[in-house]
């Protein structure tokens, strides 16, 4: 994730300097300056709220909007200067709509399996005997226990930080930072041996191997 941080910056900086104007008059000097302070300030902001992102869905689950719409924000605001997005703004919210809906169906068949699968457990449950009718008060605890298991894989954080992603990525750099994130995640799952796997690390790594892809293949 920090990785995917620096390459923005690095990029970033690399594209302002070659669009710098080659003239020695002072007035067409000041405009680039500001224009790259603003952009660095706009970087580094949006680094930290990925970090902070990242460090949320990790340890309670959950990406605060306080930090997602910042980072979306930036993404808007510098996408037209991103070397790895030919088309613009035009590209940029064609993209974010796409991760939007991408997430949203995701969170649709999510939904849509967990209640086939709850259903099927109700139906395993259902057949009990006079005997275990007492022991519903120790089988309580262990509804609570799958609550989780039953959640929602894609919650709409995770929705709105698609939405986000292809906002910063474009269409190409938002499929290439999924297929990476599954990848990441999947091998960190398998590896700690959890159903849950945070999502917002995982894609921000993903934006980072994109970046690469994009720059190195331009």
């Amino acid at each position: 994730m920090v990785t995917g941080g620096w390459w923005l910056v690095l990029v970033a900086g690399k594209n302002l300097r070659s669009q710098a104007p080659t003239t020695n008059t002072s007035h067409q000097h000041e405009p680039p300056a500001t224009m790259i302070i603003i952009n660095i300030l706009l970087i580094l902001i949006a680094v930290y709220c990925a970090a902070m992102m990242a460090v949320w869905d990790v340890r309670a689950r959950i990406i605060p909007d306080v930090f997602l719409f910042p980072f979306l924000l930036a993404g808007l605001l510098l996408c037209d200067q991103l070397p790895w997005m030919p088309g613009g703004f035009a590209e940029s919210a064609l993209a974010g709509a796409i991760g939007y809906g991408v997430g949203f169906a995701l969170n649709i068949i999510f939904k849509w399996i967990g209640s086939k699968k709850e259903k099927k457990n109700n139906r395993i449950s259902r057949p009990t005997t006079n005997d275990q009718r007492p022991a519903t008060s120790d089988q309580r605890p262990t509804t609570s226990d799958q609550r989780p298991t039953t959640s929602d894989p894609i919650g709409m954080g995770d929705i709105k930080l698609l939405a986000a992603g292809g906002i910063w990525m474009g269409i190409t750099g938002l499929s290439i930072a999924l297929i990476a994130a599954c990848v990441f995640g999947g091998i960190w799952g398998m590896l700690r041996r959890q159903r849950y796997v945070p999502l917002a690390p995982f894609f921000f790594a993903g934006m980072g191997v994109a970046i690469a892809v994009l720059i190195v293949t331009e």
